[in-house]
């Protein structure tokens, strides 16, 4: 809508949005690249294995975190 000439303000009160999401930029990938290059690696060696087991893995190659970290399985599509 902002290509087509309208402004900022006008495009997102049309949508329903905030102004402040066109300018958020996720933080959290470029945080857990080697994280999940790690999972990636450790899933296709034990395929077997699931969240929980791959957590003591990870804990134990120095990466601290959450079981609701290790859980989604969004990183492995």
């Amino acid at each position: 809508m902002c290509e087509r000439g309208l402004s900022k303000r006008r495009a997102c009160g049309l949508i329903g949005i905030s102004r402040s999401t066109l300018n958020y930029v996720l933080r959290m990938p470029a945080k857990d690249a080697p994280l999940i290059e790690a999972l990636k690696g450790l899933s296709a060696q034990y395929p077997r294995y699931g969240y929980r087991r791959m957590r003591i893995f990870l804990r134990r190659a120095g990466h601290e975190l959450s079981w609701e970290r290790t859980f989604p399985v969004e990183w492995l599509t």
